[in-house]
């Protein structure tokens, strides 16, 4: 897949990783997480021997991300 799109709610941005599992804590109750949890934040870059620069080479090349409300 070259193109990632998300929506997400501008209530559900948080600023820090400590905010995010805060939220996640509360969601799933205490003491108990999911077995996977996963924080994208944009497309993957990769360098080869030849210091080449590579988008999107373990993912997409692109993301887009819409902020509703």
């Amino acid at each position: 897949m070259r193109t990632h799109i998300v929506a997400i709610s501008a209530e559900d941005i948080a600023g820090d990783h400590e905010t995010v599992f805060e939220r996640v804590r509360a969601a799933y109750g205490e003491g108990t997480m999911p077995r996977c949890l996963n924080l994208i934040t944009g497309p993957s870059r990769s360098g080869d021997i030849e210091q080449t620069i590579l988008l999107g080479a373990h993912g997409p090349k692109d993301v887009h991300v819409v902020v509703v409300g």
